[in-house]
């Protein structure tokens, strides 16, 4: 994820002239992706040059570099977690410089010993000046790492279960996330998946305005039947080019917002 996603600045002339639509529950009316994904390209590089086709480049060796870190290990699906978890409401630099420091402390993000972190664990991190010091975030790190033990006790593995969602399935996986894990609510769930490589959209700003545009969704990314209307939008999207959701997500973006330097961490 970028932060050019987090960014709405004008709302442009609509793409295809497509209304909003009035009721999520409505039949989608069928999309020809290829205009789309054309016309959206365009106007992408109408706001920002040619320089769009290098940039998305270097993110998608951004998205790759990201699933194979993370690819079958769940210490790192917690690490991402965390991530996103301490992010959320702060400045992600900040979080982004710390980070060493949040890895040391957590002793790498190990579940089994974070599932049983002791009153005196808390204490400990409580009181770590290294490392962003809220209480609720770390008590996240726990929950969440019995969450994980917990699905890789039914299915053998958390992150090969957390791979294996079906994209189509977006929301799904989101729900799950919240229900079962902490603090994993609003883009914080989306963002967790982002950082651990999986392919998402970002229901920032810029992405919903773009959805909106594209008569998608109806101004925010804010209710279920929002973002998954979006979901099922960037997965046929996806299926149709042959491109990941993390970039045409990004696209959209580019084609609303403004560049902005590239975050690699996030």
């Amino acid at each position: 994820m970028t932060l050019l996603e987090t960014t709405g600045l004008d709302h442009p002339t609509p793409l295809i002239g497509a209304p909003a639509v009035s009721s999520l529950t409505e039949c989608r009316a069928p999309m020809d992706f290829d205009v789309i994904h054309n016309r959206v390209s365009e106007r992408a590089e109408r706001r920002h040059g040619t320089s769009i086709a290098e940039r998305l480049c270097r993110m998608d060796a951004v998205e790759e570099e990201r699933r194979r870190s993370h690819q079958g290990r769940d210490d790192r699906y917690l690490a991402a977690m965390a991530r996103a978890i301490f992010q959320a409401g702060f400045q992600w630099r900040i979080i982004d410089q710390k980070w060493p420091d949040f890895e040391r402390a957590f002793s790498g993000f190990e579940l089994a010993r974070n599932a049983l972190m002791s009153p005196e664990d808390f204490d400990r991190l409580l009181s770590d000046k290294s490392i962003v010091r809220h209480g609720a975030k770390i008590a996240a790190v726990c929950d969440n790492a019995v969450f994980l033990s917990d699905l890789g006790k039914e299915h053998g593995n958390a992150a090969k279960v957390l791979e294996a969602w079906p994209k189509h399935d977006l929301i799904g996986l989101i729900r799950l996330m919240r229900k079962r894990g902490a603090r994993l609510g609003g883009a914080t769930g989306f963002n967790a998946l982002r950082i651990a490589g999986i392919d998402t959209f970002m229901p920032w700003t810029d992405v919903a305005a773009g959805l909106t545009d594209l008569g998608v969704i109806d101004g925010k990314l804010t209710s279920l039947g929002e973002l998954t209307a979006a979901a099922e939008f960037f997965a046929d999207w996806s299926d149709a080019v042959d491109q990941p959701i993390a970039r045409l997500s990004q696209l959209l973006a580019l084609s609303i917002g403004p560049v902005t330097t590239l975050n690699e961490n996030n």
